[in-house]
């Protein structure tokens, strides 16, 4: 099973979709709404116009970019009558002012089953788990805490079916394809294999504000039963929060959000200025900044992502520091938990790196991963791995660059506000 080829219709550039609708009746002469063997398809002009939806996708998503009034819609396909996503099989199609403009990505109408559904899910999870070579080293606890989802998906080249496991835990995320007749593992990956080496410089001890804009809820801290917390709001469900592993593996549950109380000599007094704070100041101050960008461009990070039909429910963004895959040992790394939505965030090996919360680059590329999950998902493998890594590599660098609205940290604390805390 070659997995490259879903990089085509999934991975749609801006930049391609623009450079496509202003020269439409250019890419229409030249395409002449042909399908390649592949699958891959992209109509323009009056091919695009004259498009009709196949009977046997379904919708995946949808956005708008409001300010080149266009409409983007994701769809899938699936094949009956055993409702198998077919792999690679999405179109996206571009609407602007009601006609269709553009359709990218691939359809397959002529596609066959050629292989008997035997495996069912949990069968199938089984299977997956006794691939010891990825699982096999990791701890007790993490192997008795892993949760399971699984796909029913067709590769579209030999008509096939195979079921998709996903496997995670805290600090786990492990991919397998199983041969639906057989049972034989088709392919089997680490999704956090080397994910992401930080590009940060470290904690700097640079002051940064925490503080939003004047007469808005959108602080990066917030007080809740007299307790500061590095969480914005509304403090029941906070859009955004700073949790703290204590330098441990375990992120999925049980850990609390990072408060100013939590150690002896803490001020509480949003101040946050103690050495085990200052990873948890550079996630959420570094996250804000490219939240709020993002939502300059119309992308919501958190709506977006989980709203219906979308793929992936990640819930608000949930930043986890001071992880450490071995306690005690510094974790050299910082990672997106695909399977989770969490952002994990190690403090480094203490000689050559330190926390990797304290770059903004380091942070933004992590979120883009988010997006990449809410919008055109690619496997972190392979080829598709190849392009998911570069392009969440070029993002953040254009982000923190010429072009960007992100500000450097404030050097100064508002008059009459409480101080701002140091950062990394």
């Amino acid at each position: 099973m070659k997995l490259p080829r879903r990089i085509f219709p999934t991975a749609i550039s801006l930049a391609v979709v623009l450079c496509l609708l202003a020269t439409s009746s250019v890419a229409a002469a030249r395409i002449s709404g042909a399908v390649t063997t592949s699958g891959f398809r992209v109509l323009a002009g009056n091919d695009a116009a004259a498009f009709r939806l196949p009977v046997d996708v379904r919708l995946v998503s949808t956005w708008r970019d409001t300010k080149r009034d266009l409409t983007y819609t994701r769809y899938q396909q699936y094949v009956q009558p055993l409702n198998a996503l077919v792999d690679g099989a999405q179109l996206t199609v571009v609407r602007r002012a009601g006609r269709t403009a553009l359709v990218i990505g691939a359809h397959y109408p002529s596609v066959v089953i050629t292989n008997r559904l035997l495996l069912d899910g949990k069968a199938a999870i089984g299977r997956a788990l006794l691939n010891r070579t990825l699982l096999g080293s990791r701890p007790e606890p993490v192997l008795a805490a892993l949760q399971n989802r699984t796909q029913l998906q067709l590769d579209p080249a030999t008509g096939r079916l195979f079921q998709r496991v996903e496997s995670g835990a805290f600090g786990v995320h492990v991919v397998s394809l199983i041969d639906a007749e057989t049972g034989a593992i088709l392919q089997a990956w680490d999704a956090l294999a080397d994910a992401d080496p930080g590009m940060g410089t470290g904690v700097k001890g640079d002051r940064k504000s925490l503080l939003g804009q004047t007469g808005t809820a959108d602080d990066l801290t917030e007080q809740v039963a007299g307790i500061w917390r590095m969480q914005t709001f509304p403090d029941t469900t906070p859009r955004m929060a700073t949790y703290d592993a204590r330098r441990d593996d375990f992120y999925y549950s049980g850990l609390k959000v990072m408060t100013d109380k939590q150690k002896t000599g803490w001020a509480n007094d949003n101040d946050w200025a103690a050495a085990h704070q200052r990873p948890a100041v550079d996630a959420q101050y570094y996250a804000g900044l490219t939240d709020a960008y993002l939502l300059q461009l119309g992308f919501d990070l958190v709506d977006d992502c989980n709203t219906p039909p979308n793929d992936y429910d990640y819930g608000p963004l949930r930043l986890v520091v001071h992880y450490d895959e071995y306690p005690y040992r510094g974790y050299a790394n910082a990672f997106f938990d695909g399977f989770s939505g969490h952002l994990v965030f190690g403090d480094g090996d203490g000689v050559t790196t330190t926390g990797f919360s304290g770059g903004q680059d380091v942070v933004s590329h992590e979120l883009a991963h988010r997006v990449t999950q809410c919008r055109a998902p690619l496997d972190y493998y392979s080829f598709s791995g190849a392009l998911n890594e570069a392009s969440r590599t070029s993002w953040p660098r254009r982000w923190s660059g010429r072009s960007m609205s992100l500000r450097p940290p404030t050097a100064v604390a508002r008059q009459g506000s409480p101080a701002a805390p140091i950062g990394g």
